[in-house]
């Protein structure tokens, strides 16, 4: 019997893993493009490829506590992005790509909104406060709160590697149109010079999508590494080229198409970003 329930335990922690590595990376009001280019970027971590179809994004407006829901469908692949947009159609116009799918009602929300992302009836990551009991929900008015984004965007640290079901204002980056007067937030800037447009969705939206179409063939090897150069694979010129720590501290940035020198850097785990002009992608660099 200990087996068992060891063995079992096993399977709903390595599940939990997995999945809790399914999260909400980004979410856009673009001030310039009202609802068209709004949308719900999510995004793998985990190692494995994640099935979607239980699967479900609920949003809530701001003011009323009204609520909208959209279920996922197919597959999420390790280290890849799946993009929840008010319209196919707009999206598509506005930053050349198709979304993943379209979610009118939970995606075109004004920034003052959040966001559940539900695996079946268990909730993995969250935008946003609120409070459940016995399953009723409660849901607080995004106004003049740590996560409010009119006319603007938040976006995850990329020093975040997991879901979060109870958000934390300090795994984002938000920027507010309005003026809300909040101090205490970690990373949140308010006011009409600190709005958003289109050309600012960046670094997360399109980066694994949009590199798929140009770059089918991009790989990094080795990697695992244990010393010299990295090979860069498929890129189509030279780039901008960084690589972060799980702190968030850039260890090295340089122009190049090929080659990565990793000489002298300590065994670990990095994050490897790629800026394109019109994306930027981010892989796991493992150093043994």
């Amino acid at each position: 019997m200990k087996h068992f329930l060891s063995f079992h335990l096993f399977i709903c922690l390595a599940f939990f893993s997995v999945h809790s590595q399914v999260m909400i990376t980004e979410l856009a009001d673009p001030a310039d493009n009202d609802s068209q280019g709004r949308f719900v970027e999510l995004y793998n971590y985990s190692s494995g490829t994640v099935d979607l179809t239980d699967w479900s994004l609920t949003s809530w407006t701001g003011s009323s506590g009204g609520t909208s829901t959209r279920d996922l469908s197919g597959s999420l692949d390790a280290g890849a992005f799946y993009i929840i947009a008010g319209s196919i159609s707009g999206f598509t116009t506005v930053y050349g790509q198709s979304p993943d799918i379209s979610g009118a009602s939970v995606a075109s929300r004004n920034g003052d909104d959040g966001f559940i992302l539900f695996n079946g009836n268990t909730i993995v990551d969250a935008y946003g406060t609120f409070s459940e009991n016995n399953g009723v929900f409660t849901y607080d008015n995004g106004d003049d709160t740590c996560w409010e984004y009119s006319d603007g965007r938040a976006y995850r640290k990329v020093t975040v590697t997991s879901a979060n079901p109870n958000f934390d204002d300090s795994e984002w980056v938000v920027f507010n149109n309005l003026d809300s007067g909040i101090t205490t937030c970690t990373d949140y800037f308010s006011g009409a010079e600190h709005e958003k447009n289109v050309a600012d969705m960046g670094p997360f939206v399109l980066g694994e999508t949009l590199s798929i179409h140009e770059n089918p063939s991009f790989t990094i090897t080795p990697n695992p590494v244990s010393e010299g150069n990295v090979y860069l694979k498929g890129l189509p010129k030279p780039v901008k080229v960084s690589l972060y720590n799980l702190s968030g501290q850039l260890i090295q940035e340089q122009i190049t198409s090929e080659l990565l020198d990793v000489r002298g850097l300590s065994i670990g785990l990095y994050l490897l970003r790629i800026h394109h002009p019109h994306w930027v992608l981010t892989r796991k660099l493992v150093i043994e």
